[in-house]
Parts: C-alpha cells; structure tokens; sequence
C-alpha cells in the first residue's frame, strides 16, 4: 500500500534569510535569497495523459539546491493552476521551463503571460528540442522574443551557471543578453550570445537524487503520475530520426547502482501509481542492468509492485539483455525494435543492421522460456517503399513475433531527419496535426501542440503513402496486442500470408464490411487531423473546441491516440467478433485461390477452432467475464503454441478431444475497470487502458486440470 506523502513545504520568501557562506551582490542588496520557479507543464484539457513524474525537473532542483543551498528558494510547478498560484504568492527572479515537444506552445504561452505581468523576470527554456546550432536558436529566440536564455541538451549544470550570475548581480533581470556559459542568449540588437559549450555531467551522482531527497513525495502521493527512474544517459546508436542520435550524447554515462536500488525502494514505498516507467535509451545495455533487474524482481515478489515496467532494452539481444529480460517475464516482453529490415533503409537511417540469425536467435529464446516476443516498425522511414516494407512485415512474422506495432514517421525537432538537407535528400513531404494532448487553454488563450507527420517520400507518393493507413489500422489490430494471433499463424502455417489476406480484405469491402467500415472510419479521421501548416491546424481545433469540445478534450488526438479511439469504438458497439469471421473467411478465400481446391473438412474444421479460440481469447472492459472459460478441440492448441507456431495445427492432431482453458491474468486488474464502469462512459474505459501498457488484454491458453497430456 502507497504511503501517503505530502509535498515538500514551501517557506515565504521574507522569512528566509542566505546562510550560505560568503555573499553575493544581489543578496547583500535584498537580504533574500534569489527565488527560482521551474515548471514542466502539461495539458490542462487532456485526458489519459500518461503523465510520469517530471524527472527532469526535479534532477535540476536537486542539483540547484546542492550548489547553491538556502542562497536560493525554489518552487517546482507541473500545471498552469500552479503557475497561477506560485505568482500570487511570490514573483521570481528567474522561471525556467522544461520544453518538450507535448508542451512547446503551452509553455510560449505561459511565458507570455509572465512577462507581460513581470517583464523583470529572467526567462531560461531547456529541453531535448531546443536547437543545438547557433543560427536555429538565433532564430527561435528572435521569434519567441520573451525568452532571454535557451539551453539545450542537459539542464542542469548551464541552468546553475545562469543562477549564479543572477545571485552575483545587484538586479537579476541585468543578466538578460549576457554570456552564460551552456546557454544561448539574444541581445536587443537581435545578435545571438553563445556561452561557452558544456560538456555531460561527468560523473551522474553529483546530481542529488530528487527522490532520495524527497522533491518526487508529492508526485509519487498523486496517482495520475507514473514513476520514472533514469539509470542511466546515453544512446551510442545514431537514429535518424531520434534526438539522442546527436553525438554529443553517444557516450553512455550511469548513476551508481546503490543510488538506483535506493531510489527503487523509496518509489515502492511511497508511489501511488502501480507502473514503472525506466527513461535509458537501451536498458540493459550495460552489465550493472543485470543488477537493477535482479532488485526490481525483488521488490515485485516481495510488493506485488510494479505490474507493469515500460522500458526500452538494447537493441541487441545480448547476454545482459536475457538476463534482464529473464528476471522480469512478466513485467516487460522481450521487445526488439527494427524500425525496418531493409538494408537500405537502414543506412538511410543509421540504423544498425539486425541479422536474420540474430532475429531467429530471440524468437527461439522468447519461445523457450515463455517470454512474449514483440516489436516495433516504423512506416514511410526514407527509402522504404510499399513493396519493402511489407517484406518487412513478412519477415517478423516468419519469426513469428508475438505483437508487432506499426508507428507513423514522426519528425521531431532536432533530429537529424528534421534538418532541410536531410528532407531534401529523401523527398520527404509533411503535414501537421494536433499532438496527442495537444489542446490546452490558459488565460483565455488556445494552445496547439503539433506532430509533424511525413505523408510522402521519394519512393512513396502521397495518396499511396495515406491509403496504407487503412492496412496499418488492421495490422496493427491484428498484431499489436495479439488479438488475432493464432489467426494469422494459422494461416502463414497453411501458405497463406497474413499481409496479402490484409490486403484483399481491404480491396474487396463488400466482403469484409465490417473492416472496411473501421479501416475506413481510421483513415478518414486521420486525413481530416492533417493541415499543411500550424497556424492551418490551429484554426481547425478552435472551431472543433466549439462544436465537439469532448472530442478535443477527450484525447482522441495524434494517430496512435486516434487509432484507439477507433479500436474503442470496435469493441464497445460489439464489432469484434465479426471482425474476426471475416479475417477467417477472407484467408479461407485466398487459401482457396493460392491452391486451386476448396479447403478440406479437416482445414475448416481447424479454423472453425482457431477462430472460436481467438473470440474467446478477448478480454472485454465494458462487462464482467468469468476468471476461466474453455474451449475443446481435437488439435493441441498448447503444443502448437510451443512450438512457436512453425508448423500447421494438422500436425498436432490428437486422437480424443481435450479441453483447454483461457485463464485471464491479473483479473483483479480487471475487476477494476468493471467496477468503473458505473462512472465512467465505456468508450473512455478502453481509451484510458490504452493509456497504459498492460501485459495481459488477452487471455492465456492452458491446458485444463483436467485434460493435461499423458
């Protein structure tokens, strides 16, 4: 049981006084210490935010407070509500913002309003998109002329050098176009001012732990905040299209081990949020991961915490990584992201190249220990075209990976994809649409976070690249958490493939209505999200803001968010299992054509079989289920699934029929959400699941007590 902690007490800032030793001009001047807000801010309308203790934020309080102790007073901020508060109460010297994609116009927005109230006040922006080179930065501070400093990459150590030149001047506000080191800054002759260039925080324990020191107590009492523990900062590998594929964080760097087994036991002690969430680019990267692992199983036996550890492992399947994978089985999959097998894609995105033996080496390993094998591609990356990319679906499924999930390319600032040589190169077309919790409101102005979504390269034209959704959309229904899994490998078993059967569904809607109505329903409401400018985009919300404002505020934005809304929409008006008769029906065609004959007693039978197996494998949120249902066949359905699903259902034929039972994991999970039911509109129950990761949405296949095997 979480234990309730308040929020660390904030003291007025007149009844303090700076006992650190020396002075400074400033406070010998005032005789009160310097006030510094930091804010992380997120959505104020947005619902399933996901949102994660604001580890950024805080590891910047703790190393400010370490540097400067009672010289300055602090106050951290995560909603424009609080914001509102801390400035009736205090005006600061300096207000520092955390910048991140989600809340880039929220926080111009904020800015804008304080500096119109105290113009006085120093101004810092950070974050992973604010611009590293000197001519971009130049020309976002010029155009968000209210910001006096930018800082990019790591926070903490240039934001300390921007405090300590505010406490060693008489008037902070005199160190507005000065040169800070680690900061950008403009002058009002519009001429930009670099400081000298920072490197990493060397050895990551000079920053205080936020949670060890107590400033995460009140997030960890608030159960919409999810724990987030960082490990360790770094990527080696030079994605294109991710920000940490910069150089300058190549180099891997870790927190002491000790330090992250004490945060981990204070988070369990106190979190009122049953997830975990872990930030490192490639956990278990390093051989000390191992360590963290064995620790969080610790806990998870001893605490029944986490349920669920969302995290993404190296990209190799390396000894540390089976370890890591191993000692948490049930709270994370075995996840290898491909992003693409296409060798060229690849080198086009610098991504490094997985071997086939390497994919085989992981799906073998997943299968032998019961591990649930999954995986991630990106569509449209540069150089793909239709053609490659399905060959690349083709080839996860022949390793018969567990869920696959499809993303749409993404442009974000500061990636090297997003730079104007780099779209030239390749052709790449974009559009904007509103972010996932994009829409915000604040001092009755409209904020409007942006995605910027490629809609066509060199090798993919634009209709051809949209109409792709609509297989997307199914696929990802398909696969993405395994709701039509023994469907497919039934199938790719019997010579048929998965992806031609996605494709003739959706060529032929008069045999496959129901897919084509949703399929359809998706790629509607995903063209009409897209404008070819911001400002385009912008005007399209404010007029939906008035018209359908639940559907701005619900979170059906972004095209993952809008894509579960269309899931949402399947399961609560009862479409699924006819959605699963047809993909049956339509493979059962194409088998037919690709062989010549109609399909024997025996093949009918064994998908009458799997497609009854696969309805019943659902785990509806909107009704009450039985903890076990069962299912009998003559075909060893669990055998089946050992062997990986390598071989056709045929071959497991037994000479009785047995009994199998569909047993639903982490039921009181469950029970939950039926419960909330009875306050909640069904339709926003489905769309706050998919707000978290949760391992068990379908049921697991086991051999009745009864039925186990001779």
């Amino acid at each position: 049981m979480a234990v309730e902690q308040p929020k660390p007490s904030f003291v007025p800032v007149d009844t303090l006084r700076v006992r650190t030793v020396g002075s400074t001009a400033r406070a010998a001047a005032t005789g009160r210490p310097l006030v510094v807000f930091l804010a992380h801010l997120h959505s104020t309308t947005g619902k399933n935010l996901r949102v994660t203790v604001p580890l950024g934020m805080t590891y910047v309080h703790s190393y400010l407070k370490a540097r400067f102790g009672d010289a300055i007073v602090t106050r951290q901020l995560t909603t424009t509500q609080e914001v509102d508060e801390a400035l009736n109460e205090f005006v600061p010297d300096v207000f520092a913002f955390g910048n991140y994609s989600w809340n880039t116009a929220l926080t111009n927005a904020v800015i804008t309003v304080v500096k119109e109230k105290y113009p006085k006040v120093v101004v810092a922006v950070a974050g992973p998109n604010i611009p590293t080179e000197k001519s971009i930065a130049q020309a976002g501070l010029r155009r968000n002329h209210t910001t006096d400093f930018y800082i990019s990459r790591e926070g903490e150590q240039p934001l300390a050098n921007l405090v300590e030149a505010c406490l060693g001047a008489t008037d902070p506000s005199d160190v507005k176009g000065t040169v800070v080191s680690g900061c950008y800054s403009l002058r009002k002759d519009g001429l930009i001012l670099q400081g000298e260039p920072l490197d990493r925080v060397g050895a990551l324990d000079e920053i205080p732990s936020p949670y060890l020191t107590g400033l995460c107590d009140g997030f960890l009492a608030d159960p919409e905040y999810i724990p987030l523990l960082q490990t360790s900062r770094g990527c080696p590998y030079r994605c294109t299209f991710c920000v940490a594929g910069h150089d300058w964080w190549s180099k891997l760097r870790a927190f002491s081990v000790e330090r992250v087994k004490e945060e981990l036991d204070y988070i369990q002690a106190r979190t009122s949020h049953p997830l975990l969430r872990i930030a490192d680019e490639n956990f278990g990267i390093l051989p000390r991961d191992v360590e963290i692992a064995e620790h969080i199983r610790k806990i998870k036996d001893k605490h029944s915490y986490p349920s669920v550890v969302q995290v993404y492992t190296d990209k190799h399947l390396t000894k540390n990584v089976k370890q890591v994978t191993l000692l948490m089985r049930d709270l994370i999959p075995l996840n290898i992201s491909f992003q693409s097998l296409d060798k060229q894609v690849l080198k086009n995105i610098k991504r490094v190249n997985v071997k086939d033996d390497a994919i085989e080496e992981a799906a073998a390993f997943a299968r032998e220990n019961g591990l649930v094998l999954s995986t991630e591609l990106i569509f449209g990356l540069p150089g793909e075209t239709i053609d490659s990319f399905t060959r690349s679906l083709d080839k996860v499924l022949d390793h018969r990976f567990d869920n696959v999930v499809i993303y749409a390319l993404n442009v974000l600032d500061q990636a090297e994809m997003a730079f104007p040589e780099y779209r030239e190169k390749f052709g790449l077309k974009t559009r904007f649409a509103l972010s996932e919790n994009g829409y915000s409101a604040y001092e009755h102005v409209q904020t409007f976070e942006m995605d910027e979504l490629v809609v066509a390269t060199a090798t993919i034209p634009e209709q051809e690249y949209l109409e792709f959704f609509k297989f997307i959309f199914f696929f990802n229904f398909a696969l993405f958490y395994g709701w039509l899994r023994e469907l497919v490998f039934f199938f790719e078993t019997n010579g048929v493939r998965a992806t031609a059967i996605i494709r003739a569904m959706l060529a032929d809607p008069a045999q496959c209505p129901t897919l084509a109505e949703y399929a359809g329903r998706f790629l509607a409401g995903h063209r009409a999200m897209m404008r070819d400018t911001r400002e385009e985009v912008a005007e399209l919300i404010r007029e939906m803001a008035e018209r359908q404002p639940e559907q701005v505020t619900d979170n059906q934005f972004g095209a993952m968010r809008y894509q579960y809304a269309v899931f949402s929409d399947l399961f609560t008006e009862g479409a699924f299992p006819a959605v699963v008769r047809e993909f049956a029906q339509a493979g059962l065609r194409l088998h037919r054509d690709l062989s010549g004959q109609a399909p024997d007693d025996s093949l009918s039978e064994q998908l009458d079989v799997i497609t009854e197996l696969q309805i019943q494998s659902f785990i509806p949120l909107h009704e009450p289920v039985p903890e076990d249902v069962s299912i009998e066949s003559r075909y060893d359905l669990v055998e089946w699934r050992k062997c990986n699903f390598r071989q056709p259902l045929a071959d497991f034929t037994r000479a009785e029929p047995v009994t199998f039972t569909l047993h639903i994991e982490g039921y009181a999970y469950h029970e939950r959400l039926w419960r909330s039911r009875e306050q909640e509109n069904i339709r926003r129950i489905y769309l706050r699941s998919f707000a978290s990761t949760n391992a068990n949405r379908r049921r697991h296949l086991h051999y009745s007590r009864q039925a186990l095997p001779a």
